[in-house]
């Protein structure tokens, strides 16, 4: 019994996958809609005739994946906007800071020192910031920030002004020892 559950395993995973739901609908349409002569000429007459049922219930199932995943992804991108602007109208001071050194430098790559604040870290579980992986150093660690928070603070220059005031009034991080 279990090769039986790897087996629906493994077609579960295929077909999560887009690449392999369209290359499957493409299949399935041509061999239903396929016209006699060119599928007599190809060779897979037989097997259009025979299986032509399977083929319309493979060809349902695959569309209906696909539109409930393209669904799906819409609206857990929007529900991702949404957090990341809600999350970019409450950070602290610190957190500002951090932005501002790539926004007023007009990078998207911020290079943090391994022992900063914890700043980007908060910033990283909110999704603004980005963790790099595999190129920094023993000193320094790169953050990238999201595409469309990036996007969101060009557009809006009157939240980054309020972050800048933000940043200006709360108290540095007085509590570290700058050698």
């Amino acid at each position: 019994m279990n090769w039986v559950r790897e087996f629906f395993n493994t077609i579960l995973l295929l077909l999560k996958n887009p690449r392999v739901l369209v290359s499957s609908i493409l299949i399935c349409s041509a061999f239903l809609f396929l016209p006699a002569k060119c599928a007599a000429y190809l060779g897979i007459a037989p097997m259009c005739d025979e299986h032509r049922h399977w083929f319309g219930v493979l060809l349902l199932i695959c569309v209906s994946v696909l539109v409930v995943q393209a669904f799906s992804g819409a609206w857990y991108e929007a529900a991702r906007r949404t957090r990341v602007r809600r999350e970019l109208r409450s950070l602290s001071g610190e957190e500002w800071r951090l932005l501002l050194k790539g926004l007023d430098n007009y990078h998207k790559t911020i290079i943090q020192e391994m022992g900063h604040t914890g700043a980007q870290q908060a910033l990283v579980n909110k999704g603004i910031l980005l963790e790099g992986h595999g190129r920094g150093n023993i000193l320094a660690w790169p953050f990238t920030v999201d595409n469309y928070a990036w996007g969101y603070l060009q557009r809006h220059p009157r939240l980054v002004a309020r972050g800048r005031a933000i940043a200006q009034d709360s108290p540095a991080n007085h509590w570290r020892v700058r050698l």
